[in-house]
């Protein structure tokens, strides 16, 4: 029984960490402004991750990462812009992502979509192996402030030197009850990329998936 408590606490305490680690990583991204010194410098290459779609259109989330990606790219209209997400017989993710950039002004050249991308392990394993036919220079990776931890987690992994920011107006950030369930989740994600990489390269993430199924419920729940 005392181990039983003792290995519940080191649990919660666990768990609590993590959480801070979520929290101040998605502050500190979330507080880079456009115009600190360093996000002066233009980037060679943006990569945006995906945050799921209705349809052919993104979701709410997605479009304040692909506005935010457009900012910067407007900086430096040479830069390539890196799109990932999921895939499936039904949707599209980098496809749609494509489609709302080029509307938005980004030229076709200066988009492109990165293969086996459907979670965030994945996606930057599939960028490490292309470091070689990208322009060198700067990377810059946007996303959401809760998901920004598990980003820099990555990276460092995969030895990938990177800046990272997010908007900190993205509807899912300014949402309290969104925040905390997005963040709880990203703990239990980080705590699943403690595995070997050959046990979690292949698990998808895509919206149809229980990773997206998940905080949706604890969401209407709690709403």
């Amino acid at each position: 029984m005392g181990i039983l408590i003792i290995l519940f606490i080191s649990l919660i305490i666990y768990v609590y960490i993590m959480w801070c680690l979520v929290q101040f990583f998605g502050k500190r991204t979330a507080e880079n402004r456009m115009h600190s010194e360093k996000f002066l410098c233009p980037y060679s290459v943006i990569l945006v991750f995906g945050a799921g779609i209705n349809g052919t259109k993104p979701s709410k989330e997605l479009q304040s990462r692909l506005d935010m990606a457009l900012q910067f790219w407007e900086q430096n209209t040479d830069s390539w812009v890196f799109l990932s997400g999921g895939v499936n017989s039904e949707d599209n993710e980098p496809s749609v992502m494509v489609q709302y950039l080029r509307l938005k002004g980004i030229p076709e050249a200066n988009l492109r979509i990165l293969n086996s991308s459907f979670n965030t392990r994945e996606t930057m394993s599939s960028f490490k192996n292309i470091m070689g036919e990208i322009p060198p220079g700067n990377l810059l990776a946007v996303s959401s402030p809760y998901h920004s931890f598990r980003i820099k987690t990555e990276a460092r992994r995969h030895k990938l030197i990177l800046e990272l920011v997010s908007d900190k107006y993205s509807p899912e950030h300014m949402h309290k009850h969104i925040s905390r369930i997005r963040s709880l989740t990203e703990v239990l994600a980080i705590t699943f990329y403690l595995l070997p990489h050959r046990f979690t390269k292949r698990v998808p993430t895509n919206s149809h998936t229980l990773r997206h199924k998940i905080p949706k419920m604890l969401i209407r729940l709690g709403s």
